[in-house]
This record gives C-alpha cells, sequence and structure tokens, in this order.
C-alpha cells in the first residue's frame, strides 16, 4: 500500500537523519504524542517522538507567545495559523531531533492496531539509540494500560529489552507539546489541509532533523 502524498520528498522528509542519532546520545527519554489523519489517501495514524538534551530547559514559559489565550497546553488544531507559523520557527531554533512512524492504511476501527504497529516500529529504534524512557500524553488509564500491556508482550516477544513506557498529561509535561506540533503541521503538508500553504516554506525548514518509518497496518 502506498505512503500518504509526497511522504518519500527526499528534499524535505529524509529516510533517515544523523540529528536523530547524534541527540540521542544527549537524553535517554524520548517525549511522543499520536495523530490521527482520516483526509490522508490513504488515511494514517502517525506517532512522533521528539528527543531533547537533557540539558535543555523546556517550561510554559518557552512558549508563552505562541500558547493561545486559556489554554493550559499547546495544541497544533488550538492555534490560528500566525501561531503555527511562529511555532514552527520556534522550533527551527531549538535543538531537538524528531522521529515519526506512520501506519497505514487506516480504518476507523483500526486506529489501537495502527497504535500498536507504530509503537512495534518506534520502541527498538528508540532503544537502538540507547533511550530507555519513552514518555507518551496520557489518553485515559483504560487507553494508557493498552499501551503497557503492549510493552510487555514486545519485551516477552524479544522485541525490546528494557526500555520503559510511561504516560503524563499535555498539562504537565511541556516537552509533549514539540511532539504535538511537529506532527500537526506534518500531517496538515502531507494532506494538504489547514494552513498549510501559509507555513510551507517554515515547515520545509525543519525538515532534516526528522526521521520518518512507514509501517502497514
Amino acid at each position: 500500500m502506498p505512503p500518504p502524498p509526497d511522504v518519500q520528498s527526499p528534499e524535505t522528509i529524509p529516510a533517515e537523519s544523523n540529528t536523530l542519532s547524534k541527540t540521542a546520545d544527549r537524553t535517554k527519554t524520548a517525549y511522543g504524542d499520536e495523530s490521527i489523519r482520516m483526509a490522508g489517501t490513504p488515511p494514517f495514524y502517525m506517532m512522533g517522538v521528539a528527543l531533547i538534551p537533557d540539558s535543555t530547559q523546556i517550561g510554559p514559559e518557552l512558549f508563552g507567545r505562541i500558547l493561545p489565550k486559556g489554554s493550559k497546553k499547546l495544541h497544533w488544531r488550538d492555534m490560528n495559523e500566525g501561531l503555527q507559523r511562529k511555532s514552527l520557527r520556534l522550533l527551527s531554533g531549538m535543538e531537538r531531533a524528531d522521529l515519526v512512524v506512520i501506519a497505514s492504511p487506516l480504518a476507523g476501527r483500526k486506529q489501537e492496531r495502527a497504535r500498536r504497529k507504530c509503537l512495534e516500529a518506534l520502541l527498538p529504534s528508540l532503544e537502538g539509540r540507547g533511550v530507555d524512557r519513552l514518555v507518551l500524553e496520557s489518553r485515559k488509564p483504560t487507553a494508557d494500560k493498552l499501551d503497557i500491556d503492549f510493552v510487555k508482550y514486545a519485551k516477552g516477544s524479544k522485541i525490546i529489552k528494557s526500555i520503559e513506557v510511561v504516560h503524563e498529561s499535555g498539562e504537565d509535561e511541556p516537552r509533549l507539546w514539540i511532539a504535538d506540533q511537529v506532527l500537526g503541521a506534518m500531517g496538515d503538508y502531507l494532506t494538504r489541509t489547514g494552513g498549510w500553504e501559509y507555513w510551507k516554506d517554515d515547515w520545509e525548514a525543519i525538515g532534516d532533523s526528522i526521521e520518518r518509518i512507514d509501517v502497514s497496518i
């Protein structure tokens, strides 16, 4: 099954980025989020993580000028095109690296299966770079338990050895906001939806830091 449109564009999303490996040398924790794109051809599920050097200070004050009024966390869908552009420009100046897994074709009832397929590809890749902890944004206790059950299965099946997965609230952990922004922009760009034409150049300017893995559902 072919990937979503323009995903293989080498000038914007390389198959592998040395930035990821270099950044992983200075952090043991990755921060991840998800995004679902039913507008894709075919529809697809995305899971992305951001790696930020442990020494980097990430807090709400860093994103203060782009945090929508009244919002307790940064969420791509709550931002207008102007704030989205400012966010991408902020990311472009931040030392970080990103890994995105895209699972397709997605049917509405296969979302949890798509998430498992993403984790199955993501976790060994992170572990192989020395990352020992993945923080995912919490959905709800029952859904979080599905992730934990999969991690136990993956360890029992020798897919991974020791990497742990934990869940935190997006309101409490600003580092999760980075993956949200990357996935939001990437999803809009690939599906040509939202304000992608307005901030297209800003998105393409950060493409070199992104590594992508495609999986079939």
